[in-house]
């Protein structure tokens, strides 16, 4: 063995690659993109066009001088500026203040007429304060019109024929289990309750079956869920670049209530 040479270690190199996470933009956020219904807003609010990919998807693109949704909850729409007291009772059913009623399917039908798209100023002569239809975080302030930074949305149509008629046939029911609030509610500290489905439809726009992803913790929420899109049975003209190998088309919806019980008591005095 003395005469053999003695051995040599070569170190193994290693390498290391650094990667440096990028940070986020002010206006990336971690949720995906919202599809938010369009709100027609005055033109003093409006600021320039930009390019830069935001968080919410609607019919247009549009950037505004700051981001405000409307207070009161109901199909999105911006009415004439007033005064709003905060104590003011919420209509019991979108449907009876915007006209459309529970027309239903049929305003979308061909030889139907469509409701008219709003013009370039909000309308003043329209009385009542505007209201708002989805679910923000609270970067989003409150103020008395929805004033939103989109970006253009190819389905957006296909989306607001659905919210508008899935709203008329959801509301009645949400209002009915206020009424008689089941003990899982009255019982629950939990004041937001979000239902995640999976509705299938077919290529014609026919309902095809709903899958709850996610249940709300309230079954009656679920339920309400459901049946409305059941009782919608069909949303005209979906788009065909969404039709699956097996001839379906799938979209995720989440419905959210917001139960709180001391609002309801002071609407009622």
């Amino acid at each position: 063995m003395q005469f053999l040479p003695a051995p040599t270690y070569k170190p193994k190199s290693v390498t290391i690659d650094i990667v440096e996470k990028p940070q986020p933009q002010a206006s990336h956020f971690k949720t995906p993109q919202n599809i938010v219904r369009d709100a027609t807003i005055p033109d003093r609010l409006k600021a320039e066009d930009s390019q830069d990919p935001l968080r919410f998807l609607s019919e247009k693109t549009q950037r505004v001088k700051e981001q405000v949704r409307a207070l009161q909850s109901g199909l999105t729409k911006n009415r004439g500026s007033r005064s709003v007291n905060s104590q003011e009772a919420l209509p019991k059913s979108q449907a009876q203040t915007t006209g459309a009623g529970r027309r239903g399917i049929q305003q979308f039908l061909p030889g139907t007429k469509l409701i008219p798209k709003p013009t370039s100023e909000v309308d003043a002569n329209e009385s009542g304060a505007s209201t708002f239809g989805n679910i923000l975080d609270e970067n989003v302030k409150v103020g008395s019109v929805t004033a939103l930074n989109t970006d253009r949305y190819l389905y957006y149509s296909y989306f607001a024929r659905a919210e508008e008629l899935l709203r008329n046939e959801w509301e009645p029911q949400i209002l009915q289990v206020y009424d008689y609030p089941p003990a899982e509610l009255r019982g629950s500290s939990q004041r937001r309750f979000t239902t995640v489905l999976e509705v299938w439809f077919l290529p014609s726009g026919e309902y095809h079956s709903t899958h709850i992803l996610k249940p709300s913790g309230v079954k009656a929420f679920d339920v309400a869920a459901t049946e409305s899109f059941r009782r919608v049975r069909m949303i005209p003209n979906p788009p065909r670049e969404r039709i699956e190998a097996d001839g379906l088309i799938r979209f995720k919806w989440s419905l959210t209530v917001e139960y709180n019980p001391k609002v309801l008591v002071r609407q009622t005095n």
